[in-house]
């Protein structure tokens, strides 16, 4: 009798333990579904700026930084009255000429002969990347790409819209941020990179694999 009664205990704990692990796991797929769906929008609300130098060597890298500088404190007052992406966009498309001249004067005032050739792009792969602030999420956004010269050195990137990489030695931030164009959950997320390390690797994963694919189409 008690040898019945142990082993009926028993296949309760089993099955128990089996619909613990069930709705443990579960529970995970729906958290991190939720994730990346939050992650998949941020891109819809920012505008990246990427910028490729000439060369991997120390004066064309420190060239990248110094135009980098330049034309992050030039457009910081560009979007002041864009109150999201699309407009942001509009505004970058109608001074692009302008951003252009003006970043191959700076080239060329600094003693460099490099052409400076740029375009605003769709569906610009990024990795997850963390800043000293916030973090964004891997995913495919629209990004302004100056390309020095050849551009076959070291890239860089931030934000452009919002204006959010600035040091802070520079003239405060003007226009939106990131908590006004996110919704309260995404921002969340920019601002917890620790807690949400391994759901951002899994995110980077499955874009990978769904760009890849894409690309095998």
């Amino acid at each position: 009798m008690l040898y019945k009664y142990i082993e009926r205990t028993a296949s309760v704990l089993k099955h128990l333990s089996k619909a613990i692990l069930t709705a443990l796991f579960l529970s995970f797929i729906f958290t991190q579904i939720f994730f990346n769906t939050q992650c998949e929008d941020i891109p819809n609300h920012v505008i990246r700026l990427h910028i490729l130098a000439n060369s991997d060597s120390e004066q064309d890298q420190n060239l990248k930084i110094q135009l980098r500088d330049y034309i992050l404190y030039n457009s910081r007052s560009l979007f002041e009255n864009a109150e999201n992406k699309q407009e942001a966009e509009h505004i970058v498309k109608a001074n692009m000429s302008k951003i252009l001249a003006d970043a191959q004067d700076y080239v060329h005032s600094l003693g460099y002969d490099y052409r400076v050739s740029g375009k605003l792009e769709n569906n610009v792969y990024f990795g997850t990347r963390k800043y000293e602030s916030f973090t964004l999420p891997s995913g495919n956004y629209t990004a302004l790409r100056i390309i020095i010269g050849k551009g076959q050195g070291h890239n860089w990137w931030c934000v452009m819209f919002p204006p959010l990489c600035f040091s802070a030695a520079e003239k405060q931030n003007e226009g939106k941020t990131l908590s006004d164009v996110l919704s309260e959950d995404e921002y969340y997320i920019t601002q917890s990179s620790e807690q949400y390390e391994y759901k951002f690797k899994i995110a980077e994963i499955y874009n990978d694999i769904k760009n890849f694919i894409k690309g095998c189409r």
